[in-house]
């Protein structure tokens, strides 16, 4: 039987070009146009920002870069500004779920570009546990907030509670925890319990009957605390008991993203689009020492006659994109001190095309 061979760890990078835009709306009903650019961003980390195009409702960028991806996320956004505007203003965004990126790869798309609020940019996960049970005869049931982690400043500060909303069909019910002072891991670990009405089947539902909210739910709300400007939503998490099924009867525990309002999502005005190119890649990287073998055959490269015969020039022949193999190969021959020897070798190759 084979080894079985061990992922040491994945990588995963990103090749982007960002071409143009189109449909911008305008400032005014003058129609003039607007200077803009363009930056990506992993969930709330800008990694690249584009150079200011000529002032257009329909600009183009046409611009690429590639960078490896040193942490987990879960959206890769692009983010339209006025750069005019003072602060600069956001246009529009485009955001992709990290699951979805396998779809675009290496497809030129064009992206409708939707609206941006504070109520749709959130960060961060909640961990809850719900669990519904019976005391002298009657249901209850016990949401506990656990922990929040990775959430976002608001104006430099952090100060988070949670709200615990509960409706039923004929009301609701909210609790709330204390806030947690300068931090965005806040620890909790409150248990609320609610009552639940006899007429309530948590495991089952219909919304038929038009009286309330339909089947229990719920509403996980994270807030910034602040006296000044007000309570500042962070996200949120709805739950439909009935979708955790007999799950809810042993205990539910899991972490959740939190999400953006549900007001938030409704459709905007159109924004315009942007015109994308995303390449995605995740590769399986293995110990060192598995690679050994095929690091000595790129390295015999340079003695291989002629070297259109060697390992290192077939493999560049292989990829549709050079530079995928080239920045990888010069990384190997430069660590071996045979970078030198290699360009010599295919300058020679180049230089005998035309003589």
């Amino acid at each position: 039987m084979a080894a079985k061979l061990e992922v040491e760890r994945i990588a995963e990078s990103l090749r982007i070009k960002i071409a143009e835009a189109k449909e911008l709306p305008s400032r005014g009903v003058s129609g003039s146009g607007r200077e803009t650019f363009c930056t990506v961003g992993l969930d709330q980390e800008v990694i690249f920002r584009t150079a200011a195009a000529a002032k257009s409702l329909n600009p183009f960028y046409s611009e690429e870069f590639q960078c490896e991806i040193p942490r987990r996320f879960r959206f890769l956004s692009f983010y339209v500004y006025d750069r005019e505007s003072r602060p600069e203003k956001m246009i529009g965004k485009v955001s992709i779920k990290k699951e979805e990126l396998h779809k675009h790869h290496g497809k030129e798309t064009w992206f409708p570009l939707m609206a941006v609020d504070a109520d749709s940019e959130v960060k961060g996960k909640v961990h809850i546990q719900l669990r519904l049970y019976k005391s002298h005869g009657h249901k209850r049931l016990a949401v506990r907030v656990l922990a929040c982690s990775d959430l976002q400043f608001v104006q430099g500060s952090c100060d988070p509670f949670i709200s615990v909303t509960v409706c039923f069909r004929n009301k609701q019910e909210v609790r709330k925890t204390r806030p947690r002072k300068r931090t965005v891991s806040p620890q909790y670990g409150d248990t609320f319990i609610f009552d639940v009405p006899d007429v309530e089947n948590c495991l089952e539902g219909s919304e038929a009957d038009g009286v309330g909210v339909g089947p229990a739910e719920v509403r996980i709300a994270v807030w910034h605390d602040s006296t000044g400007i007000g309570n500042v939503f962070m996200g949120e998490l709805r739950l439909k008991l009935v979708d955790l099924g007999s799950e809810l009867l042993n205990g539910h525990d899991a972490w959740y993203f939190l999400q953006p309002r549900e007001e938030a999502r409704v459709a905007k005005p159109a924004l315009g689009a942007l015109r994308l190119n995303i390449w995605y890649y995740r590769d399986h990287v293995f110990s060192s020492h598995k690679y050994n073998q095929l690091r000595n055959v790129l390295l015999d490269s340079p003695a291989v006659n002629p070297i259109t015969s060697s390992a290192a020039y077939i493999l560049g022949e292989c990829v549709s994109n050079k530079v995928d193999a080239a920045q990888p190969l010069v990384r190997v021959f430069f660590q071996a001190n045979k970078i030198v020897p290699l360009i010599n070798k295919l300058a020679d190759n180049e230089i005998s095309k035309v003589q």
